[in-house]
């Protein structure tokens, strides 16, 4: 688990594990908007969600990054609103976390690849925001 500026958490783990499904159930708030771009058609959440954004691959190359980042603010502005919680599985791009910190959500997020982990983690720090592990 990794406190990242104090608002958000990024879980480097399954996202179905009793874990992570345990700490975003275990929030007062109801999930405003889940986010997910998994490695399998036939990945199904065990979170629930008021809105649900589901890509069943991750992006293949060639796809335009900027698309993502316009598709990723709608669906935030538009099933979320100002300290909603949005959960990110799969981070297919790290723009992801930046976009939910952007329109001043709380986000969860969690990233079973390692690298993706890690590249997340980095590319927090690069922008000079806070991060911290917590477990």
């Amino acid at each position: 688990w990794w406190d990242l500026g104090g608002k958000h958490l990024l879980y480097c783990g399954d996202p179905n594990s009793s874990e992570f499904v345990g700490r975003v159930t275990g929030n007062t708030q109801k999930v405003s908007l889940l986010i997910a771009f998994p490695p399998t058609p036939d990945w199904q959440p065990a979170i629930r969600a008021k809105a649900r954004l589901i890509v069943d691959d991750y992006l293949p190359q060639g796809k335009n990054l900027d698309q993502l980042d316009e598709i990723l603010e709608a669906n935030i502005l538009f099933y979320s609103c100002l300290q909603n919680i949005v959960v990110a599985c799969f981070l297919a791009s790290p723009e992801i976390l930046s976009a939910v910190n952007r329109h001043g959500r709380r986000g969860l997020f969690a990233e079973p690849d390692e690298r993706r982990c890690k590249g997340a983690i980095a590319n927090w720090k690069k922008a000079g925001l806070k991060v911290e592990r917590v477990s």
